[in-house]
This record gives C-alpha cells, sequence and structure tokens, in this order.
C-alpha cells in the first residue's frame, strides 16, 4: 500500500471526540518509541537534551533534573548520559515501563503532573513534547505550575515545550522505513486555541494499524509566561526550537517553542 493511501486517509478521515485512553501511548508504547527515536528524531532528542542541560547548569550551576511526563525516558537517559541525577513520571504505566527498561536503577513512577508525584527539590523540572498541552483546564494547568515551582529550589528552572497554534500547519508528514510508517498532522478546531494531533502508524509484522486523534488545549506562551510569574517565577523567557541563542519571534512563522521560568532574577 503507498504512503498517498495513508496519507489521504489521515487527510479525509473524520475527527471523532477523544477520550483519552490513547493506544500509542498505552499498550502500543514500545512502538511508538521505536518511531521517535529514530533518524532525525533522534537528533532532535540530542539538541533538547543538551539545551535543557545549558540552561539548567547556566541558571542554576546543578545537575538534579525531573522529567514531568517522560514518556519512554529517552531525555531521562541523554540528560544522565551528561552528568545529571534524574528522575521522571509519567501518566501512563505503559510509557513509564518502557522509560524504567531502558533507565535501570533510576526513579520513575506513574503518576499525574497535576499532583506531582515525586517528593524532592531539583535543579531543573521539564514536560516535554507538548506534554502540558493535554491539560484542558485553567486551573489543572496552574496547578501543574505550583507543583513544578514547589519542587524547585530556590535558583531552579522550569521548562514546558509547547506548540504557537497560529503557526501551526497542517501538513501531512511521513516517516518510513521497511518495518513501519508514521503518519501525522494537526487539525486546528473551532477557530480557539485547541487543535487535534491525528497519528497514524503501521507496523505489518505485528498486526498493528491505527489512527488516533488526541485533542490538545494549546495556550499561548506568553499566556503561559504569565501565570509561571504569578507561580513564584520571577523572569521568563520564550526561546525558538530549543535554540538557546533565539527568542521566540510569533511573526517567524516558528511554531515549536519552548518557556522557560526562572526561580531567581539571573
Amino acid at each position: 500500500m503507498g504512503n498517498k493511501n495513508f496519507r489521504d486517509r489521515l487527510r479525509d478521515a473524520k475527527i471523532y471526540d477523544p477520550v483519552g485512553d490513547y493506544k500509542m501511548v498505552t499498550e502500543h508504547a514500545h512502538i511508538i518509541d521505536r518511531m521517535y527515536y529514530y533518524g532525525k528524531q533522534r537528533e532532535r532528542y540530542l539538541k533538547e537534551a543538551e539545551f535543557i542541560s545549558q540552561i539548567i547548569t547556566e541558571a542554576s550551576g546543578g545537575k538534579t533534573y525531573i522529567d514531568a511526563g517522560c514518556g519512554t525516558g529517552i531525555h531521562l537517559k541523554l540528560l544522565r548520559e551528561r552528568g545529571f541525577e534524574v528522575a521522571g513520571f509519567d501518566l501512563r504505566q505503559q510509557m513509564v515501563d518502557v522509560a524504567i527498561k531502558r533507565n535501570p536503577g533510576i526513579t520513575i513512577v506513574q503518576g499525574d503532573m497535576r499532583s506531582f508525584p515525586l517528593e524532592r527539590k531539583v535543579h531543573g523540572i521539564s514536560a516535554m513534547y507538548g506534554a502540558i498541552i493535554y491539560l484542558d483546564t485553567e486551573e489543572d494547568f496552574r496547578r501543574t505550575l505550583r507543583g513544578f515551582s514547589d519542587h524547585l529550589i530556590d535558583n531552579g528552572v522550569a521548562i514546558i515545550d509547547t506548540r504557537y497554534q497560529p503557526n501551526l500547519d497542517e501538513e501531512v508528514r511521513t516517516w518510513t522505513t521497511d518495518s513501519w510508517i508514521l503518519v501525522k498532522k494537526w487539525i486546528k478546531c473551532d477557530g480557539g486555541m485547541d487543535s487535534v494531533y491525528r497519528v497514524f502508524y503501521a507496523i505489518p509484522d505485528e498486526g498493528v494499524m491505527e489512527i488516533e486523534d488526541h485533542r490538545q488545549y494549546f495556550q499561548d506562551p506568553y499566556w503561559i509566561a504569565e501565570r509561571m510569574k504569578e507561580e513564584d517565577f520571577v523572569r521568563t523567557k520564550i526561546f525558538d526550537s530549543y535554540d538557546k541563542d533565539s527568542e521566540f519571534d510569533p511573526t517567524s512563522g516558528s511554531y515549536r517553542c519552548v518557556v522557560v521560568g526562572y526561580k531567581n532574577g539571573k
């Protein structure tokens, strides 16, 4: 079956109302892990890890780190390789299982970022790959930021990976190898800041073929920055796509941005 058929199906499929029990992060977590840590995707992980490492050490001088919504633990592994003491949690036990296998000996637990299940203070906390944009109420968002602030040392930083929805394109993107295919796109909804992240993935050898719609609730990065200041972050900065030397410019057309909240004024 050619890629065009997959792309057409993805483009034309009817959006349903997701319930949050997504197979790609539950029973197929190990499959998605293979796809997302491949080729150029791997290069992106390396760039992100370097950014996180530099932001935390330059702000705080320390190397302790929690990944909130750690997924399959790739960032934990890369930060550990850079000399960090790391820990993480994820809402989905299946993701946690893969993360533990990748990172033996590290504390990784199942838990919700709204209630922050790890009782320790660290130099840096991150919420990667838009994990925070699954929160669908302002109160949940504020609770999460409050938990981040409460679990940082006085000069720690919180790093929030988000998307600037007005600049999202709705192109269909395809990745293929001899053993799997991954197709994804965003669909903007109802003129608001929420979108659907649509993903199709197939691994014929494992008899897997799924289309899923993930409802995501985008918050303007400048709104996030203001909410962080209300939760004891004295300074914020918005970066363009993990480029430490480039501040986000909404007129540039770029949609991926990183909001960093600093617990001191450095």
